[in-house]
């Protein structure tokens, strides 16, 4: 009886050094050489991200917004914001002007006050998914979208359900 348990732990043995053996691999590298590398960096790709600091001061107040952070970045962003057509209620619109104030690009942003939440809520024989919405009294709206040398202003509006805007601020981009 001692003799299988040994060939069994020997088994064992060989299975952990197996997997410590080919775990360590090396990981072969992807095939970009210096020279690659060194064309991505010419390209001078940039992004642009602002954050915006949204609270509401008190119920039945409207909207405030506060410019958190702009920042400029070398990089590239595979997907660039969606533009949007026209105004959406309910919605943050943003849109990035350039010196004449004419428009280069936009979109909407949800409305980061409301949130909704799903709880499980019902008897004991019939318990359903419910949702609730409720508001928040401060949130944070980030946007990021690809830089543009000649964006100069960035626009963000709040709309209301007539689709006019309710709050509407206007700040330089400094680079």
């Amino acid at each position: 009886m001692i003799i299988p348990s040994l060939k069994l732990l020997k088994h064992f043995f060989l299975v952990i050094l197996f997997f410590l053996i080919f775990s360590c691999a090396p990981i072969k590298p992807n095939g970009t050489t210096s020279v690659d590398l060194e064309n991505q960096n010419t390209l001078k790709d940039k992004i642009i991200s602002i954050n915006v600091d949204v609270y509401q001061p008190s119920v039945g107040d409207k909207d405030s917004l506060a410019l958190y952070e702009v920042q400029i970045v070398d990089g590239f962003l595979k997907r660039d914001i969606l533009p949007t057509p026209g105004r959406t209620p309910g919605k943050w619109m943003f849109s990035f002007l350039n010196s004449q104030q004419e428009l280069i690009k936009n979109t909407t942003v949800e409305d980061p006050l409301i949130v909704d939440h799903e709880y499980l809520g019902g008897t004991d024989g019939d318990v359903k998914l419910k949702h609730i919405e409720m508001k928040l009294e401060k949130a944070t709206i980030s946007v990021r979208a690809r830089y543009s040398p000649d964006m100069r202003f960035v626009l963000m509006e709040k709309v209301d359900s007539l689709g006019n805007p309710v709050i509407s601020e206007f700040y330089k981009i400094n680079e």
